[in-house]
């Protein structure tokens, strides 16, 4: 409930804001390393890449192969864009192995992927927020009428690639902040 109103954030209004495809989401353990992959060309096969190693491979714009750019992007818009982790979140490795194979990764169920890490990320945002509106209703006078806002912003993205022209990748920009009025 939200005031007066039933709110409801399911798989289906997931799916009807972002597109992104819905499904049993397969054992990622079992992804091995493309001999001379993404991995191993940019990043030397390491165990751990940061975000801020992948922005330079973008910031950079040198590219060995027509696709690693796409790919590049690729990750970089699952982690900061879709799944909004935090910079300091190092890029799973077996993300780096699965978008060597684009038809496999465009396959992956990422809907049920980002929607379970969504569901965890509110709940936990949410924790706490409801025994301080609480505490603050009771309060007399200061910060009463202070209202907490869960907004999530959307936006359309489109890729332009110099080799290749326009990449119709399209995808969905979530942004999830808390604002005070």
């Amino acid at each position: 409930m939200l005031g007066s109103h039933e709110v409801r954030f399911s798989k289906v209004e997931f799916y009807l804001i972002t597109g992104l495809r819905f499904g049993v989401v397969p054992d990622t353990s079992s992804y091995v390393s493309v001999d001379n992959g993404l991995h191993h060309r940019y990043f030397g096969g390491k165990d751990e890449i940061s975000s801020f190693e992948l922005r330079d491979v973008l910031r950079r714009g040198e590219f060995q192969q027509a696709y690693d750019s796409v790919k590049s992007y690729l990750i970089y818009m699952l982690n900061w864009i879709l799944m909004g982790l935090d910079e300091r979140v190092k890029i799973p490795i077996w993300q780096l192995r699965l978008v060597d194979d684009l038809d496999g990764f465009d396959a992956f169920p990422w809907g049920a992927h980002v929607y379970s890490h969504s569901i965890i990320s509110f709940k936990h945002t949410l924790d706490g927020r409801r025994e301080r509106v609480q505490r603050r209703q009771q309060a007399k006078g200061r910060d009463k009428h202070m209202v907490e806002a869960y907004n999530i912003y959307v936006f359309k993205i489109y890729l332009e690639d110099e080799n290749f022209g326009d990449f119709p990748f399209s995808s969905w920009l979530m942004t999830l902040k808390f604002r005070k009025n």
